[in-house]
């Protein structure tokens, strides 16, 4: 074990020894909370992060940023560094999955119509924002047939006029019939 010995700025300035302990390589610490599943994914069983749980772990003293997606250790370490403008992306869609033969590089793009293809995006009242819901879309599009101002609906409701008129125009809630 290293020793640093560090000297202290205060009224007794003293020395004081503090013993560090041996950094373990990042792909060390990610694996070591690996397990494998029948689908052949290998899920994270460490700290997960935002909405949708990605696995995510303390990147090496001093290296920026502070924590790291797991996918991202994994893809850098067994299939090279990410080119800037490019993202991994998950062929298994599992945000936990680290196994780099699941993982691929895209453009945000590319990653964003993979969701929305594969239903995997949040829409309606699954998106965190939402201040409409299935039944207020359909009442609006009603009264919008029955002759009511979409800014009137927009009052009333307390949204935007431009809420309102994506709405009406199938702009968005495409989904709510």
């Amino acid at each position: 074990m290293e020793c640093v010995t560090l000297v202290m700025n205060g009224s007794n300035n003293r020395e004081r020894t503090r013993h560090m302990r041996p950094v373990t390589p990042i792909i060390d610490r990610l694996m070591s909370k690996v397990i494998t599943s029948p689908d052949g994914c290998w899920e994270w069983q460490g700290a997960r992060r935002g909405s949708m749980g990605y696995s995510t772990l303390g990147n090496e003293p001093g290296k920026l940023p502070r924590n790291i997606y797991g996918h991202i250790v994994s893809y850098e370490f067994h299939k090279g560094l990410i080119p800037s403008g490019m993202v991994v992306q998950h062929s298994c869609d599992n945000p936990v999955c680290v196994n780099p033969d699941h993982l691929s590089l895209g453009t945000y793009q590319s990653n964003k119509d993979d969701c929305v293809e594969k239903m995997r995006h949040n829409k309606g009242v699954k998106q965190h924002k939402a201040r409409l819901n299935d039944e207020i879309v359909r009442s609006i599009r009603k009264d919008a047939g029955n002759g009511e101002e979409g800014k009137s609906i927009a009052a009333r409701l307390g949204v935007s006029d431009q809420t309102v008129y994506d709405v009406i125009n199938g702009k968005t809630w495409k989904h709510v019939i």
